[in-house]
């Protein structure tokens, strides 16, 4: 019975940190922006700052483009970039990240807007 019950415990916290980039656009977008700059233009931008620090992922998405950072094969951080007629809108999200003062990785997707 000992045993059981650490078992359990590592199992649910296992399963608690686990995400896919579904999960993390279910929770709603942590960050929106607005721009002129056209899809690719600022997708090529967060992938590029990004890649620094993390395995980056681009995949087109039936409206835009979405790029994604990989933690030892987790999204860690995700922006969607949609063309909205003669702008594009850009949505952030991120898993779970404790920083103190802004955090870089979302400061990148306000700048490359």
């Amino acid at each position: 019975m000992k045993g059981i019950i650490p078992v359990i415990l590592v199992t649910l916290f296992a399963s608690g940190c686990t995400t896919t980039p579904n999960s993390l656009r279910d929770g709603g977008p942590d960050e929106t922006y607005e721009s002129t700059r056209n899809v690719k233009e600022i997708a090529m931008c967060i992938a590029k700052n990004w890649e620094s620090k993390y395995v980056v992922v681009t995949r087109e998405l039936d409206n835009g483009m979405s790029v994604m950072s990989l933690d030892g094969g987790a999204p860690r951080y995700m922006a969607d970039v949609e063309e909205r007629g003669d702008s594009s809108v850009t949505y952030g999200y991120y898993w779970r990240v404790i920083s103190i003062g802004r955090d870089p990785m979302m400061a990148t997707i306000q700048h490359c807007q």
